[in-house]
């Protein structure tokens, strides 16, 4: 008998870029298994702000709280019928702890300091996103003859994209808290105009600066051998939708290890004029099928 069990291509790369002096970025990937054997990706971005060593303390606390969060909560993760109902349940509380505990720090110090905050989860053909901020998750995915007709599809198409791979779609699963990405929203700016337009870093919303705090939550599907992307600012600014498409395409033909990837685009985007830290982390879903019983992990490092 054969048991189809989930496994992962993932890489994960950070670098403080051509001008920052300290890299305030922090990322985190825990891959948990369940009672059965089954395993959830959690993979996290946070952009720390407050400048030299507080980005630092913010973006650090977030990751330093949720590893122990996962200590914490592992085992009731899997209480319910679906670990994506405790999340629902959890998190909530967690942003608001986190929110709360970088205000005091920012007290304590007498400076304001803050910071992103973006996770994706992902578990038997289901992801969850957690977001504050303008750090970024995106999905990839084909578009299989189901969704073939756009009011049937899972995500917007956006028709720039559209253009470019008329049987794929890459969907950004959350909505930038920037005041630019507020002026898209009700069409008093263009999104080119917006990516280069001066206030584009101006956040309407991160953790840390201000007591009501608003998290974005999204679940939704995916299927073996789609591709989701979370970045930082320091990426998405200067690696647009359509390149980021690109490259996924041309990943898709190739078979390179997915840490070789992330690292050789962080270092890509640190030479195109990167001004601030840049983070990227890639995970594919595959499945595989392996006799019951068969202890053997089999990971699969590749694009396929």
């Amino acid at each position: 008998m054969l048991k189809r069990n989930q496994t992962w291509s993932i890489g994960q790369s950070t670098d403080k870029g051509p001008v920052k002096k300290t890299n305030e970025d922090r990322m985190l990937l825990q891959i948990i298994k369940d009672p059965t054997g089954d395993e959830m990706v959690f993979a996290l971005v946070a952009d720390g702000m407050g400048g030299y060593q507080y980005g630092d303390l913010a973006s650090q606390t977030i990751i330093d709280y949720f590893n122990q969060w996962f200590v914490q909560h592992h085992v009731a993760l899997f209480q319910l019928a679906h670990p994506f109902i405790y999340l629902e349940q959890a998190l909530p509380q967690a942003f608001n702890s986190l929110n709360q505990k970088l205000i005091a720090y920012g007290a304590y110090y007498h400076k304001k300091l803050g910071s992103t905050l973006t996770l994706l989860a992902l578990y038997k053909g289901r992801y969850f996103v957690g977001h504050v901020g303008d750090s970024r998750v995106y999905h990839w995915e084909k578009i299989r003859p189901y969704q073939f007709n756009q009011t049937d599809r899972l995500y917007p198409t956006d028709p720039e994209t559209e253009s470019l791979a008329p049987h794929q779609t890459l969907s950004q699963l959350t909505d930038d808290h920037s005041w630019v990405s507020q002026q898209v929203r009700q069409g008093h700016l263009s999104k080119r105009a917006a990516s280069a337009h001066p206030k584009r870093h101006v956040l309407l919303q991160c953790v840390g600066i201000e007591e009501k705090l608003a998290p974005y939550f999204r679940q939704g599907t995916y299927q073996a051998n789609d591709l989701f992307v979370l970045c930082s600012d320091g990426f998405h600014t200067i690696f647009p939708e359509h390149q980021l498409l690109k490259t996924i395409q041309d990943l898709k033909q190739q078979r390179t290890a997915f840490q070789t990837r992330t690292d050789q685009l962080v270092q890509q985007v640190s030479k195109m004029g990167a001004t601030d830290n840049i983070t990227l982390i890639m995970i594919q879903p595959h499945y595989i099928e392996k006799p019951i019983g068969l202890k053997r992990r089999i990971i699969n490092f590749f694009l396929s």
